[in-house]
């Protein structure tokens, strides 16, 4: 059986967060994840990442993948959208 992003994304993230002492002192890795049938809604940074190079580097590649196969079907968020965290140039 071939394997979604999402379980291929969450598998990875919970091996990043076990294998890693900062997050995995944090807190523990949920075990309650499941899909949940939304609309997506991209916003202009779901292209910036699935057209970042920079990843291409990654030490994470099957993290990666999967997070750019999921992007699509995301509902992204524009948390800081009107923040001084954002920048214009």
């Amino acid at each position: 059986m071939t394997q979604t992003h999402l379980e291929i994304a969450l598998k990875e993230l919970a091996t990043l967060h076990r294998t890693h002492a900062e997050l995995s002192v944090f807190c523990p890795f949920p075990d309650d994840v499941k899909r949940q049938h939304l609309a997506p809604y991209s916003i202009p940074a779901a292209e910036l990442f699935a057209m970042q190079d920079g990843l291409d580097a990654s030490a994470y590649p099957d993290l990666r993948d999967a997070l750019r196969g999921l992007g699509s079907d995301m509902l992204w968020r524009e948390t800081y959208k009107d923040s001084d965290t954002v920048r214009t140039s």
